[in-house]
């Protein structure tokens, strides 16, 4: 059986080296003086669907000091809202946008952002939602928002949430904490 394999492999092999033989030589053939040839190129120019307001590129979202005992007790005990704004939008060109925000998950909270390696807090992550309360996992793009001509401003919310083991265990870890995800907007 051994044999045949190795047969069959070394076949597949020589077809194969001789179809990049033929394709290397004819690639490489001498150009004869005064040839002509084409270039077809296509594309689409469109104008930018919408600009993000100077300062939206960079958003803080800062909490005010959380107690351990409310995340033991409310597992998410406040929320912070941050917006996107966009403006100068021409809904004739593309008509909606998503959201895509990346980042390190938490690999004990499927879906939630999981805190910068240096922070002093442990055992917690950050639940990114629409302003209604829908979850957005963690790199999975956002239902599309339609945009309307002008300004639009899309509306989200990050809370704390414990980890159900650090909960059970009583052991989150106290301290400064950072989370850092990157939002990419992409217009349909």
């Amino acid at each position: 059986m051994q044999t045949s394999k190795s047969i069959k492999y070394n076949f597949k092999e020589s077809i194969l080296m001789m179809f990049l033989g033929c394709l290397f030589f004819s690639a490489v053939s001498p150009a004869k003086n005064g040839q002509i040839g084409e270039i077809r190129i296509r594309g689409l120019l469109v104008a930018e669907t919408c600009t993000v307001r100077p300062g939206d590129e960079n958003i803080a979202v800062n909490f005010r000091s959380i107690l351990d005992t409310d995340l033991y007790i409310n597992k998410k005990p406040s929320s912070e809202n941050f917006y996107i704004h966009l403006e100068d939008c021409d809904e004739s060109v593309l008509k909606t946008v998503t959201v895509k925000f990346t980042g390190s998950e938490n690999s004990n909270l499927p879906g939630l952002l999981a805190v910068d390696n240096g922070s002093m807090a442990s055992g917690i992550g950050v639940e990114i939602t629409e302003l209604g309360g829908k979850k957005i996992p963690i790199n999975s793009v956002t239902p599309a928002y339609k945009l309307q001509k002008g300004s639009n401003t899309l509306s989200f919310s990050a809370n704390i949430q414990a980890e159900p083991k650090a909960i059970t265990n009583k052991s989150i870890g106290l301290g400064n904490y950072t989370a850092t995800s990157t939002f990419t907007l992409n217009y349909d």
